[in-house]
């Protein structure tokens, strides 16, 4: 993997706790537990839902604990703010004029962390209250490289499991190359007869994650040529290679707000994270990097979630579905709406040659 001084420009912070030490008197900072974790705050999909989630964040969530915001190009609007919550939170924000995939903004970051942990949180998640501390107790008590907590999702007011664990191969049974993923309890409803406990798993999620500083030390920085989907996949595969334990822990809980419809401010980025041109990056890394042939079944299975995701958000057309009903909307999404669509993601986003050469900058704007 590259080093992060190779992928980004120069940057030296000192990352402040959320508690300024400056406020208090030497006494009271000396009895003061020192954090454990610092949580990275990166952009996920959207723009939109980035201060409701961080305003959430910092009103649930107890220290003592180091914060880092990654702002990965935001127009002023959230910019604006996010660097008066810095100010008024003491907590350190890194801030790009370009737009970074996740594994560019958490690298960033990475560069930053001085404590045991670092627990990586989306923009787009809602957290439960006291979500932190047992996942760094399990942590600490099972000595795991990466631990995720019960993955919820919301759509339309409606709560169901996300997911909770799961399975990534990259060779089937036979031994011969092949990509399989699998997620556990995808989308169903929890009922009080189900009892969660804490678990070992192969496959967890970025959504809200807990890693061992270890791991960044051993295995290297965040690969940023998984631009699109497959970072959790190749980060989970990564730690189980190196012979590490990837644990659930269901006394944490987040909630995945999944978007019904995009707001204007979105759309430009929404459309770049899933676009075809990053997509096809970040499959082709998948199968450089574990030998697994582009044409396999489960890389087009990858490729085309990404693209039904895109298109089912980006292109509703909710207009022509009154007009036409739900059979006319749904063949002209297929005959029309979707090739347009894939056109257009093509034609407005640059080559892979150029995503896979660039160098993404940032600086650190508060600390």
């Amino acid at each position: 993997m590259p080093s992060p001084k190779d992928t980004f420009a120069p940057a030296q912070a000192r990352v402040a706790t959320s508690v300024p030490a400056s406020a208090m008197s030497d006494a009271v900072a000396a009895s003061v537990p020192k954090p454990l974790a610092t949580i990275v705050f990166v952009f996920r999909e959207r723009l939109s839902s980035t201060l409701p989630c961080l305003e959430h964040l910092l009103s649930t969530t107890p220290g003592p604990y180091e914060l880092i915001c990654v702002d990965g190009g935001a127009p002023e609007s959230i910019s604006a703010p996010l660097r008066q919550l810095a100010s008024r939170h003491g907590f350190t924000l890194i801030r790009s004029e370009d737009y970074l995939s996740p594994n560019e903004s958490r690298n960033l970051a990475l560069r930053h962390v001085h404590t045991r942990y670092v627990a990586f949180v989306d923009n787009d998640v809602k957290l439960s209250q006291d979500w932190l501390d047992p996942l760094v107790r399990c942590a600490e008590e099972t000595g795991a490289w990466l631990v995720a907590p019960l993955y919820m999702e919301s759509l339309r007011g409606e709560l169901r499991v996300h997911m909770f664990g799961g399975t990534v191969r990259v060779r089937d049974e036979q031994g011969r190359p092949a990509y399989f993923e699998k997620h556990n309890l995808a989308h169903e409803f929890l009922n009080g007869e189900r009892q969660l406990v804490r678990q070992a798993t192969d496959l967890i999620e970025f959504h809200t994650l807990l890693m061992n500083m270890d791991a960044y030390r051993s295995l290297g920085p965040l690969d940023e040529k998984f631009f699109s989907c497959s970072d959790h996949a190749d980060l989970c595969l990564t730690v189980k290679n190196a012979g590490k334990q990837i644990y659930l822990e269901p006394a944490s809980v987040i909630t995945h707000e999944i978007p019904d419809r995009l707001d204007v401010i979105d759309r430009e980025y929404f459309g770049l994270r899933w676009s075809e041109t990053w997509t096809q990056a970040s499959l082709e890394r998948l199968a450089e990097k574990y030998a697994i042939p582009l044409q396999d079944v489960g890389l087009r299975q990858a490729d085309r979630w990404v693209r039904q995701h895109r298109q089912g958000i980006m292109t509703p057309y909710p207009r022509i579905r009154a007009w036409l009903g739900t059979k006319g909307h749904q063949t002209f999404c297929r005959l029309i709406a979707r090739p347009l669509d894939k056109w257009r993601s093509l034609r407005q986003y640059t080559s892979s040659e150029y995503v896979i050469n660039r160098k993404a900058e940032a600086r650190v704007i508060s600390q």
